[in-house]
């Protein structure tokens, strides 16, 4: 469904990614693993075409993504949960979803309902301003702002950094539904134990390589690449 292939992605002079290659098939949960600065975000920030690569190849659906606009990258069927969340300050909780769907123009199974179903707290403020949220709670709208897009691939940036654990165990929940409902998830995680319970591929990327891939249980299992790309 997505490829990406050989990608170099700069900042200046300064190069943060370095022939990055990985795939996530139809109806999978991939995670890209690693520490803060291995170059994540910049891998999403790239797909989604919020940053030019200096080359390289990114694909969905036989589409190529590179020199695309992000708008036009989204009406394609991708959705991006950044991880600053990027909520409208000046709108309602329900403005901010609201204008997300009527942007995409796409119809499905995920509308207002489907998102306050799996989020009853934002009904619950649909009438606060985007700001008077919680993090969490911000996080979560900014989810149900990328699945009211109906997306056929969710992008997601540190889906569980910075959440109480309850919030965090909330999210598993949420992805496992995400993912039942027929959405594709590529998720980018510096929590292996998280990614453990939603995953089922991980990629291990430091300093802007892919040093290692496999399946998440076998991640898990591998004390050595463990330690020495995740642990802190």
């Amino acid at each position: 469904m997505l490829g990406v292939e050989d990608l170099h992605t700069a900042y200046g002079q300064s190069l943060v990614l370095q022939g990055v290659s990985l795939t996530v098939n139809r109806g999978e949960v991939v995670a890209l693993l690693g520490r803060n600065g291995a170059g994540k975000t910049t891998t999403l920030r790239s797909i989604m075409g919020l940053v030019r690569p200096r080359s390289g190849r990114i694909h969905f659906e036989g589409t190529d993504l590179l020199g695309k606009p992000s708008h036009a990258i989204a009406r394609l069927g991708l959705s991006y949960v950044p991880d600053d969340r990027r909520i409208f300050p000046e709108l309602t909780v329900e403005e901010n979803l609201v204008l997300a769907a009527r942007a995409a123009g796409r119809r499905g199974e995920w509308d207002l309902a489907r998102v306050y179903g799996l989020f009853p707290v934002l009904a619950d403020y649909r009438r606060r301003g985007g700001l008077q949220l919680s993090g969490g709670e911000q996080k979560m709208l900014a989810t149900g702002r990328a699945l009211i897009q109906n997306p056929r691939l969710l992008l997601m940036d540190e889906a569980s950094e910075g959440l109480a654990p309850k919030i965090v165990q909330q999210f598993v929940e949420v992805l496992r539904e995400i993912s039942a409902s027929g959405i594709t998830t590529f998720i980018a995680d510096q929590n292996l134990k998280f990614a453990r319970r939603v995953a089922d591929r991980g990629y291990i990327m430091d300093k802007g390589v892919i040093e290692h891939a496999g399946d998440i249980e076998a991640i898990w299992a591998n004390e050595d690449v463990v330690r020495r790309y995740l642990s802190v």
